[in-house]
């Protein structure tokens, strides 16, 4: 998700990006001596769940009554079996291959094998290479296998490239059976979307009541890192045809994405613009909707999303934090983007940042100064506000500090860490002494991300109470008044 990403890192150094829930769990060490006993002390999996868990640890290194695979370790889980049966899954690593394998064996109440089926197996070295996968249980009878391709390149975020499923059949025999890959034709796909007439407008998700739903395994739409959550549900927006091209863009809805209540994170229902050619190859997305946040308050929301007459989109973006990183003292930090999107002539979606703020009317230099210990020596440290779109010129707020003596400025650098600009915006010398404020900065220290495939088509601006400054593309700050910068900051909200 290039689009979306680029809003999302700007917060990457404050809130994780993945969040699962944190119920503990309590382990045994249990015998296989005695079927009944093995059975009754194994941990039941609770449906449903994208959470799969199999935390027994098991006095052998083989399943019940079955030498057939050696395991360095195994562990158990009981599932709720559909039928007069016993339901197990297995988990555990082969002693020679190094490989991690789940395996669900059926058995009859005495113990006898009905059927076992190897559900999902991967190697470390698989892992490696980006490939890797869960399971997931959203009903007694049917286990979900989520298989995912991830773009190892980039290791600072995690960036899906594609995802799969397979089902898994528990009849009520006992006995499991691989459900047939499901893959309808583009033109069934297509021929239920209803179609939209331009301009439109969508301030926010809509209502899914009495639209069509879709098959998460649907072979058209893949939710990539969204099926790495619940169980995200999929519905027919609308569709139309892009003018003077020969794409459409589809408006999908993903709704109930996270659904357990134990899950610390958050992610909204949603709209997503797809462009697909004539033959339903995907050509691009974007996130036009929805909001998502990890733990203590942090959050991205998307809204206010329109398509003019020439199929041009428009959507505003607003991330806010709690706090800002080493600046104990800063009440808030946010950022608002709008951004115009274009589908060009290949398909592909070209993003223009019409207006972004960097917003930090939460800062306080007497605060931070009374939160943060004297220092005896020069302390500087150096607080990542976000990059000028499309570009290597990174936005910092920086604080030194000697004794009573403290000033703060804004920095812009360059990826190499060499300072474009400076702008002192709070100081305090009680010794009388100007520092020298510009010193080499570590970069070992500080985090740069990846730099978002848009460019910058207007202004770009941080905001203070009082005073706001400019950023140009080559990092020169530029002094605004704080009338001026007040009223952008309400043109943007």
């Amino acid at each position: 998700m290039p689009i979306r990403t680029y809003v999302v890192l700007l917060l990457l150094l404050f809130a994780a990006c993945k969040s699962t829930p944190k119920k503990k769990e309590t382990s045994k060490v249990i015998s296989l001596d005695n079927f009944d006993s093995f059975v009754n002390k194994l941990n039941v999996i609770q449906t449903p769940t994208a959470y799969v868990r199999v935390w027994d640890s098991l006095m052998s290194q083989y399943m019940y009554n079955d030498s057939s695979v050696k395991f360095k370790e195994i562990h158990a889980a009981r599932l709720q079996a559909p039928g007069d049966f016993i339901a197990i899954l297995y988990n555990g690593t082969t002693d020679e291959t190094e490989k991690d394998i789940y395996i669900l064996a059926s058995y009859t109440k005495e113990g006898k094998l009905i059927q076992k089926t190897t559900v999902f197996e991967t190697y470390a070295s698989n892992r490696t290479n980006g490939n890797d996968g869960k399971i997931a249980i959203e009903s007694n009878d049917m286990i979900e296998v989520r298989t995912f391709k991830v773009d190892m390149r980039a290791p600072e975020e995690v960036k899906y490239e594609s995802s799969a499923i397979r089902y898994l059949q528990v009849q009520k025999d006992g006995h499991h059976q691989w459900q047939p890959d499901y893959k309808e034709t583009f033109a069934a796909f297509a021929a239920n979307f209803p179609t939209l007439k331009l301009p439109l407008s969508y301030p926010e998700t809509p209502n899914v009541k009495g639209l069509q739903q879709f098959r998460r395994d649907n072979g058209w739409y893949d939710l990539k890192d969204l099926l790495d959550y619940d169980f995200p549900k999929l519905y027919k927006i609308g569709k139309y045809p892009i003018p003077g091209s020969t794409y459409t863009t589809y408006l999908i809805g993903v709704t109930d994405v996270i659904t357990n209540e134990e899950n610390e994170g958050r992610i909204d229902d949603a709209i997503y613009a797809v462009v697909y050619d004539a033959n339903g190859r995907e050509i691009d997305r974007i996130l036009a909707t929805g909001g998502d946040g990890g733990e203590d308050g942090y959050y991205t929301t998307w809204k206010d999303f329109t398509v003019d007459a020439n199929g041009v989109m428009h959507m505003k973006q607003k991330s806010y934090a709690p706090v800002l990183q080493y600046m104990d003292g800063v009440d808030s930090f946010v950022t608002r983007l709008r951004t115009e999107v274009t589908v060009q002539k290949n398909g592909r979606l070209a993003v223009n940042a019409t207006n972004f703020e960097m917003d930090l009317n939460g800062f306080s230099a007497d605060s931070i100064a009374s939160n943060s210990p004297v220092a005896d020596t020069n302390f500087h440290s150096y607080s990542y506000l976000a990059n000028y779109p499309g570009e290597n010129v990174f936005a910092f707020l920086h604080y030194w500090r000697l004794k009573e003596d403290y000033a703060f400025e804004l920095l812009t650098m360059d990826k190499d860490f060499r300072i474009l600009d400076a702008a002192t915006v709070a100081a305090k010398f009680p010794s009388g002494k100007q520092p020298d404020l510009h010193v080499n900065v570590d970069g070992k220290n500080l985090y740069l991300p990846a730099v978002g495939k848009m460019k910058a088509t207007g202004s770009v601006k941080i905001l203070l109470k009082d005073q706001a400054y400019t950023v140009a593309a080559d990092g020169k700050l530029s002094k605004i008044t704080a009338d001026n910068s007040t009223a952008a900051a309400n043109a943007v909200e």
